[in-house]
């Protein structure tokens, strides 16, 4: 019975954690970038990930530096 019950357990632990979902995946565009380097022109594909809209992150106010007394 302790065993069933260890099975029991663990798969339903599975199963809840699969049905979750999955929202820490952040989806990508391929963008081909070229520019030239020694007179050859040299591409790269990078990823540009959307931008999520929202709030925005308030500026900090500048800090000022402490005198000496």
């Amino acid at each position: 019975m302790p065993f069933f019950n260890l099975v029991f357990w663990s798969a339903f632990a599975v199963l809840v954690a699969l049905s979750l979902p999955q929202k820490a995946h952040a989806e990508a565009v391929m963008k081909k970038v070229c520019h030239e380097v020694n007179g050859k022109q040299v591409c790269k594909n990078v990823k540009v990930h959307k931008q999520v809209e929202g709030t925005k992150v308030p500026q900090k106010a500048p800090v000022q530096p402490k005198q000496k007394k």
